[in-house]
């Protein structure tokens, strides 16, 4: 009996934990239509390649230079908006 309060405790603070990070895991809206998918994927103009998974393959894919701006950041950087450019392979290569 003695335990079954600190482990209640323990669980409401997981539960509330876990809520609060899928609400920041959970990336911005997508655009509508044809290029969503791929703004979604690899996020536009300078935004930020770790925050989209793997980073060198985003910037690869899409010709762009990812570069270090601080610990475990780094930016991306195409000069233009990514739904405007072609894939440097197919995307069945990318799996």
């Amino acid at each position: 009996m003695k335990l079954l309060l600190p482990i209640l405790v323990i669980c409401a603070v997981l539960v509330i934990a876990n809520a609060e990070l899928e609400e920041f895991s959970e990336n911005a809206p997508a655009p509508y239509g044809p290029e969503a998918v791929e703004e979604r994927a690899c996020g536009n103009y300078k935004d930020k390649c770790g925050s989209y998974g793997n980073w060198r393959e985003c910037c690869s894919k899409w010709k762009c230079s990812c570069y270090n701006t601080g610990v475990f950041q780094k930016t991306c950087d195409c000069g233009y908006k990514i739904k405007n450019l072609e894939p440097l392979m197919d995307d069945k290569d990318m799996e």
